[in-house]
């Protein structure tokens, strides 16, 4: 049985309360599985909370900026634009824009795995797909333990753009019923 180092452990924790779960590290002793369904079950719900909470604060924030574009887009100045700008919690955001920033994410997250891991860039693409959409296959896992927090930032924020992709669908979903 081979004892996890730090970054093995911070690597398991985040796999299993994101639910992405690679499979390459996995508790084998009855306790260690124990321990992880309970801190699962306190885990998970924490980070869906947080991940949502992100994602609605995520879009108030480029809810802002597209509001702000907009508003120089069709006075031509931004000298006529009055800040702060109040930003309603309204799903009010063009779908293509959403989609566009979740797509560019994950572009940006493959180009940047590239130079962290000895991967071209679909692999790198194939990994941050995997890993946002929480699939997690663990056939394609980072190496490098010194990118770990990184990738754990990388990971958490682009989970919570997918949390906005979700409020889009919602959204479309309620406007189409009506």
């Amino acid at each position: 049985m081979k004892k996890w180092s730090f970054f093995e452990s911070l690597f398991f924790c985040g796999t299993v309360f994101t639910t992405i779960g690679y499979g390459n590290v996995t508790p084998v002793t009855k306790y260690g599985r124990i321990a992880t369904m309970i801190y699962g079950c306190f885990g998970i719900p924490l980070c869906l909370i947080f991940l949502s909470k992100t994602g609605k604060n995520l879009t108030r924030i480029i809810k802002f900026f597209w509001s702000f574009i907009r508003r120089f887009y069709y006075t031509g100045s931004c000298k006529k634009i009055v800040l702060p700008y109040a930003v309603d919690d309204n799903f009010n955001l063009p779908p293509i824009v959403a989609l566009a920033i979740a797509f560019v994410y994950i572009f940006f997250g493959a180009f940047i795995y590239t130079r962290w891991e000895n991967w071209d860039y679909f692999e790198s693409f194939y990994f941050t797909f995997i890993s946002l959409s929480t699939i997690g296959f663990g056939d394609v896992i980072p190496d490098h333990p010194l990118f770990f927090l990184s990738s754990f930032v990388y990971v958490g924020i682009g989970l919570s753009l997918i949390a906005m992709v979700g409020r889009l669908v919602d959204w479309l979903i309620e406007w189409l019923v009506g």
